[in-house]
Protein backbone atom coordinates (compact mmCIF):
# COMPACT_ATOMS: atom_id res chain seq x y z
CA UNK A 1 0.00 0.00 0.00
CA UNK A 2 2.51 2.31 1.06
CA UNK A 3 4.68 1.90 -1.94
CA UNK A 4 1.65 2.44 -4.39
CA UNK A 5 0.76 5.91 -2.87
CA UNK A 6 4.53 6.78 -2.97
CA UNK A 7 4.45 5.77 -6.76
CA UNK A 8 1.25 7.98 -6.53
CA UNK A 9 2.67 10.89 -4.88
CA UNK A 10 5.73 10.56 -7.48
CA UNK A 11 3.28 11.17 -10.36
CA UNK A 12 1.35 13.99 -8.76
CA UNK A 13 4.89 15.77 -8.09
CA UNK A 14 5.78 15.39 -11.99
CA UNK A 15 2.98 16.49 -12.80
CA UNK A 16 2.84 19.84 -10.68
CA UNK A 17 6.48 20.22 -11.72
CA UNK A 18 5.88 19.85 -15.31
CA UNK A 19 2.85 22.28 -15.56
CA UNK A 20 5.05 24.69 -13.25
CA UNK A 21 8.00 24.66 -14.88
CA UNK A 22 5.78 25.18 -18.57
CA UNK A 23 3.90 28.40 -16.75
CA UNK A 24 7.42 29.48 -16.03
CA UNK A 25 8.57 29.35 -19.50
CA UNK A 26 5.92 30.99 -21.18
CA UNK A 27 5.82 33.79 -18.95
CA UNK A 28 9.49 34.59 -18.84
CA UNK A 29 9.37 34.45 -22.65
CA UNK A 30 6.49 36.88 -22.80
CA UNK A 31 8.56 39.08 -20.42
CA UNK A 32 11.32 38.93 -22.81
CA UNK A 33 9.23 39.27 -25.58
CA UNK A 34 7.79 42.38 -24.15
CA UNK A 35 10.98 44.04 -23.16
CA UNK A 36 12.65 43.57 -26.43
CA UNK A 37 10.04 44.74 -29.09
CA UNK A 38 10.26 48.72 -28.98
CA UNK A 39 6.33 48.77 -30.42
CA UNK A 40 5.13 47.16 -27.51
CA UNK A 41 6.90 50.26 -25.55
CA UNK A 42 5.83 52.87 -27.73
CA UNK A 43 1.86 51.36 -27.76
CA UNK A 44 2.57 51.97 -23.61
CA UNK A 45 4.11 55.19 -23.83
CA UNK A 46 0.96 56.32 -26.01
CA UNK A 47 -1.21 55.66 -23.08
CA UNK A 48 1.03 56.02 -19.93
CA UNK A 49 3.36 59.61 -21.21
CA UNK A 50 4.79 60.10 -17.62
CA UNK A 51 6.24 56.68 -17.41
CA UNK A 52 9.90 56.17 -18.32
CA UNK A 53 11.32 52.94 -20.11
CA UNK A 54 12.98 51.69 -16.94
CA UNK A 55 9.53 51.90 -15.28
CA UNK A 56 7.77 50.08 -18.45
CA UNK A 57 10.43 47.38 -18.03
CA UNK A 58 9.90 47.30 -14.19
CA UNK A 59 5.86 46.71 -14.72
CA UNK A 60 6.77 43.89 -17.14
CA UNK A 61 8.96 41.97 -14.33
CA UNK A 62 6.74 42.75 -11.52
CA UNK A 63 4.16 41.47 -14.12
CA UNK A 64 6.43 37.80 -15.31
CA UNK A 65 7.03 37.68 -10.72
CA UNK A 66 3.28 37.53 -10.21
CA UNK A 67 2.57 35.47 -13.19
CA UNK A 68 5.40 32.93 -11.55
CA UNK A 69 5.36 33.19 -8.26
CA UNK A 70 2.19 30.80 -7.43
CA UNK A 71 3.61 27.54 -9.67
CA UNK A 72 6.95 28.14 -8.09
CA UNK A 73 4.90 28.47 -4.45
CA UNK A 74 3.13 25.05 -5.50
CA UNK A 75 6.11 23.29 -6.57
CA UNK A 76 8.53 24.39 -3.84
CA UNK A 77 6.03 23.42 -1.12
CA UNK A 78 4.97 19.66 -3.08
CA UNK A 79 8.45 18.96 -3.54
CA UNK A 80 9.28 19.46 0.33
CA UNK A 81 6.19 18.50 2.16
CA UNK A 82 4.27 15.96 -0.27
CA UNK A 83 6.61 12.82 1.97
CA UNK A 84 5.54 14.54 5.06
CA UNK A 85 2.81 16.05 5.11
CA UNK A 86 0.93 14.61 2.30
CA UNK A 87 -2.10 15.84 0.00
CA UNK A 88 -4.96 17.05 1.99
CA UNK A 89 -8.03 19.05 1.76
CA UNK A 90 -6.34 22.05 2.91
CA UNK A 91 -4.13 21.84 0.22
CA UNK A 92 -5.78 21.32 -2.25
CA UNK A 93 -8.00 24.60 -1.11
CA UNK A 94 -5.21 26.90 -0.58
CA UNK A 95 -3.65 25.62 -3.70
CA UNK A 96 -6.66 25.99 -5.80
CA UNK A 97 -7.70 29.06 -4.71
CA UNK A 98 -4.76 30.73 -5.33
CA UNK A 99 -4.53 29.19 -9.56
CA UNK A 100 -7.61 30.48 -9.33
CA UNK A 101 -6.51 33.66 -8.06
CA UNK A 102 -3.50 33.44 -10.25
CA UNK A 103 -6.01 32.67 -13.90
CA UNK A 104 -7.90 36.01 -12.77
CA UNK A 105 -5.21 38.21 -12.77
CA UNK A 106 -4.20 37.01 -15.85
CA UNK A 107 -7.53 37.12 -17.46
CA UNK A 108 -7.99 40.20 -16.47
CA UNK A 109 -5.03 41.55 -18.61
CA UNK A 110 -6.66 41.51 -21.77
CA UNK A 111 -3.77 40.60 -24.11
CA UNK A 112 -5.64 38.89 -26.73
CA UNK A 113 -3.24 39.53 -29.45
CA UNK A 114 -0.54 37.26 -27.57
CA UNK A 115 -0.12 33.57 -28.05
CA UNK A 116 1.54 33.40 -24.39
CA UNK A 117 -1.62 34.74 -22.64
CA UNK A 118 -3.87 31.81 -23.74
CA UNK A 119 -0.87 29.58 -23.31
CA UNK A 120 -0.91 30.65 -19.60
CA UNK A 121 -3.95 30.54 -19.19
CA UNK A 122 -4.33 27.14 -20.62
CA UNK A 123 -1.52 26.09 -18.52
CA UNK A 124 -3.12 27.82 -14.99
CA UNK A 125 -6.28 25.39 -16.10
CA UNK A 126 -4.58 22.62 -16.38
CA UNK A 127 -2.45 22.99 -13.17
CA UNK A 128 -5.74 23.81 -11.16
CA UNK A 129 -7.11 20.35 -12.77
CA UNK A 130 -4.13 18.65 -11.51
CA UNK A 131 -4.28 19.86 -7.69
CA UNK A 132 -8.69 19.64 -8.05
CA UNK A 133 -8.33 15.91 -9.34
CA UNK A 134 -5.51 14.47 -6.55
CA UNK A 135 -6.73 11.75 -4.32
CA UNK A 136 -6.61 12.72 -0.80
CA UNK A 137 -3.21 10.81 0.56
CA UNK A 138 -3.15 11.02 4.51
Amino acid sequence: MKVIRKKEDEIFLKKIMAVSLAIIVVASFEALFYAKDINFYEDFSKVYKDLSYSQYINLILFNMILAIINPMIISLYTFFTIDKIRINQIYKIFFCFSTFISLMHTLFQFRLNSITYYLVIILNIILFIVIVKKERTD
